[in-house]
């Protein structure tokens, strides 16, 4: 892939009220802060998104700091992706979410200078990819006024959190089995389980129908999942435990896990996501692109990463229909089914006419200046 300098990066956060409450086992929010992204290149530029959340322990805070380091250290010269890498692993090992955001804005950068979507100069495989829509934890009625709604706007496959009361869970997933016998069903547990409990759930969701179930168990717990993995004729995937290319030969070896949820803010970004991708591969498991608490432009970076993988069978790039006022576009939508736009780079556009713009008509950008950080 080509090379790029980077001249200056730019920053400004951005806040979407979600249309509801969102609720799973471990956290709960009615409010999603992104920070958009933007690396200059001589005249050229690229769009990226920080989406800060729970699981990197990154913050909107931290993001800066993040890049603020990164800028004292950036050098004249061109840079590939992989040595841009290089540089942000010298000023941390964490900080994964800011890192996906320059990853993915570097990549903006590149394809646009190449004239191309992003997919494309990875190497697309596919032109379209079918995502779940998620369903947080509600009541009853509520959980199934919102499958209802997303039923009627096309969506085949859904995605159940659970974890917090299992009579409610079970009732819902028969309930919606059925109400919906053709919805392709799938669950997600958000680390609510203990081994023995999650065993108990599989077994006792086994008859309804399930695609297959996200992390049962503690992120910690590898030995567990995989012993579940291997005890249930449901597949189970990893989430939470999966965060380097280390977590997924440390499954391969253990066996009894089949498939992997692969979610570029929890990684650092599209270069790390196609490493990640490639070991599934190596270790004859399949992979899902998920997503954090992004905005549409954010979800297009996982887009054109899902469309060049042949080992990604599988979408869950649902959050931003969540948010009432996402300022973004980047991609198409038709019944689930996902595709990108006749649009170089990622296809980002800021403040579209049928959306709200960030800050009014004009982005208020601010320049990330390095500043020496000694400490709290």
């Amino acid at each position: 892939m080509s090379k790029a300098r980077i001249d200056g990066l730019d920053y400004v956060f951005i806040r979407m009220a979600r249309e509801r409450p969102f609720v799973i086992a471990t956290h709960r929010s009615q409010e999603v802060v992104n920070v958009l992204l933007r690396v200059r290149s001589g005249g050229n530029e690229g769009i990226g998104v920080v989406a800060p959340n729970i699981v990197t322990g990154d913050t909107p805070e931290s993001a800066i700091h993040f890049l603020q380091d990164l800028i004292g250290v950036l050098p004249s010269e061109e840079l590939t992706v992989a040595q841009l890498h290089d540089l942000m692993s010298s000023i941390s090992e964490e900080d994964n979410a800011a890192k996906c955001g320059v990853d993915t804005a570097f990549h903006d950068l590149l394809a646009r200078m190449e004239g191309k979507p992003l997919c494309d100069l990875l190497g697309r495989v596919k032109d379209r990819i079918e995502t779940s829509v998620t369903i947080g934890i509600m009541g009853i009625q509520e959980s199934l006024a919102a499958i209802h709604q997303r039923s009627m706007a096309g969506f085949q496959i859904l995605k159940l959190k659970v974890g917090l009361d299992l009579d409610r869970d079970l009732y819902i997933i028969n309930e919606v089995r059925r109400r919906y016998p053709k919805m392709v069903l799938r669950v997600d547990c958000n680390q609510a389980f203990t081994t023995e409990e999650a065993n108990a759930f599989m077994e006792a969701i086994t008859p309804i129908g399930i695609q297959f179930v996200e992390q049962p168990v503690d992120a910690d717990d590898v030995e567990g999942l995989c012993e579940v993995g291997r005890s249930s004729k449901i597949p189970v995937m990893a989430d939470e435990s999966v965060r380097s290319a280390e977590d997924i030969e440390r499954i391969g070896r253990l066996q009894g896990v089949r498939l992997v949820n692969i979610k570029l803010a929890k990684v650092g970004g599209i270069l790390p996501a196609i490493e990640l991708s490639r070991r599934c591969e190596f270790h004859g498991m399949k992979a899902m692109v998920g997503c954090m608490s992004e905005c549409e432009a954010s979800i297009s970076a996982g887009l054109h990463f899902a469309l060049s993988q042949d080992c990604v069978e599988y979408a869950d790039l649902d959050s931003h229909l969540s948010l009432i006022d996402d300022p973004t576009s980047a991609i198409s939508m038709e019944k689930g089914f996902l595709s990108t736009l006749p649009l170089p780079g990622l296809g980002i556009d800021l403040g579209s006419t049928d959306r709200q713009s960030i800050e009014g008509s004009h982005i208020d950008w601010k320049a990330i200046r390095y500043e020496k950080f000694n400490g709290w």
